[in-house]
């Protein structure tokens, strides 16, 4: 495809070794400063192809953007490391988002929960169950899926993470009953069993509120460990 050299399809893929491409080859591009050229480059390639940027993720192709005569010419490293930089600055884009939709719309995360598809194969249609019409438009199929990934992701490690809470509690109160049965002598009449009191069903109606307040943290935890795992 080589999307950014072939100008978007306007000419042909340049193939170093057929002609006019032939050795000897022009030097390969030194930059003294990598990281001030990659965000430099990165920065042109979106002010020129700004919608095709926006749909660079991880786990971007470099021959998809990229003809062969580029990639000797500036070094295939070092567009790779364009191509992630733009991912990354997306990546940051959609977790923004996420954070913020979940925020507005608590009542749609559960539709989010009970989501079942496989992130690797899902077709960008699935973002259409979640998001209206409007959203859609605004930010495309692409973006959104992204955004929908983060958002499960998020909520099925925050789920796991309250199942090991609630079974080392358990585990923690089965310990302290069973010595508590081995030390104290049993009473000599039954305990009656007390209906909850008002408080308890007040704690018991807020022992949710840290999901809902850790939405948002656990979804930027999940974009450091990601853009350091592509920058």
């Amino acid at each position: 495809m080589a999307l950014f050299s072939t100008r978007l399809g306007r000419r042909e893929p340049r193939s170093l070794g057929s002609e006019p491409y032939l050795p000897p080859y022009p030097p390969v591009i030194v930059r003294s400063n990598k990281n001030a050229g990659v965000q430099d480059f990165a920065q042109r390639l979106i002010a020129q192809f700004p919608a095709q940027c926006r749909e660079i993720y991880p786990g971007a192709q470099i021959h998809d953007f990229f003809d062969s005569y580029d990639i000797h010419l500036d070094s295939a490293p070092f567009l790779v490391s364009v191509l992630q930089h733009i991912g990354a600055m997306n990546i940051h884009a959609v977790t923004g988002f996420a954070v913020d939709w979940s925020l507005r719309n608590k009542h749609r995360l559960k539709d989010v929960c009970k989501l079942t598809y496989s992130s690797e194969t899902a077709p960008l249609e699935v973002v259409d169950q979640i998001f209206k019409p409007a959203e859609i438009g605004s930010h495309g199929r692409p973006f959104l899926w992204q955004a929908l990934n983060q958002m499960k992701l998020s909520l099925d490690k925050l789920y796991q993470q309250q199942q090991r809470a609630v079974e080392a509690k358990q585990e923690t109160s089965n310990i302290v009953e069973n010595k508590a049965q081995e030390t104290q002598p049993a009473p000599k009449s039954p305990l009656l069993s007390l209906p909850p009191t008002e408080e308890a069903s007040q704690i018991a109606s807020t022992a949710n509120a840290p999901l809902r307040k850790s939405i948002g943290r656990i979804i930027s935890s999940i974009l450091s460990v990601w853009t350091e795992r592509v920058c």
